[in-house]
C-alpha cells in the first residue's frame, strides 16, 4: 500500500517475470507516429523505421504498414 488519493487506496503491481512485448495497436502506432512527425516532419519512412527499433514492433509492423497509418 503506497497510501492513498483523493480517499482511494494506490497500490503498485510488479512482476519478476513480466510478460513479453507485445506489439501496439495501430491507433497507439500512429499517434507516436504523428508525435514524431512534429520534431522530424520531413519523411514518414525515417519514423517508421526509428519506431521499428522499438521491442515489440517488428515483427508485426513494416516500414509500408506504418506510412499506410499516416494516411489520412
Amino acid at each position: 500500500h503506497l497510501g492513498d488519493r483523493d480517499g482511494e487506496p494506490l497500490f503498485c503491481l510488479t512482476s519478476l517475470h513480466p510478460p513479453p512485448p507485445a506489439p501496439p495497436a495501430a491507433g497507439y502506432v500512429r499517434t507516436i507516429l504523428l508525435g514524431l512527425g512534429e520534431i522530424w516532419p520531413s519523411c514518414a519512412h525515417e519514423r517508421a523505421a526509428y519506431l521499428l527499433t522499438g521491442r515489440g514492433v517488428a515483427p508485426t509492423w513494416t516500414v509500408v504498414d506504418l506510412v499506410s497509418l499516416l494516411d489520412p
